[in-house]
């Protein structure tokens, strides 16, 4: 199964600038270089590289924390 969050965040990664090494990432979030490294090596490889670490680097990337909204429906009777 494809992660919209998790494709999202490879392509954030694919497409960073040129000033923003995996050393520099390392340094700014703890997140190993050899981590990301493997992040691009094993793409299609059913990649399962936990989610913790994932949104950390989603929001190193996107430069704004990810939200999940959640929508209720306040007329709902239980």
């Amino acid at each position: 199964m494809s992660s919209v969050f998790l494709e999202r965040t490879l392509e954030l990664l694919k497409n960073r600038s040129k000033n923003i090494t995996y050393a520099l990432i390392e340094e700014e979030t703890g997140l190993k270089q050899s981590w990301l490294e493997s992040l691009n090596f094993k793409r299609n490889e059913g990649l399962d590289p936990g989610i913790r670490r994932i949104e950390t680097l989603y929001n190193y990337l996107n430069e704004k924390p990810f939200t999940f909204e959640v929508n209720i429906d306040s007329n709902l009777e239980e």
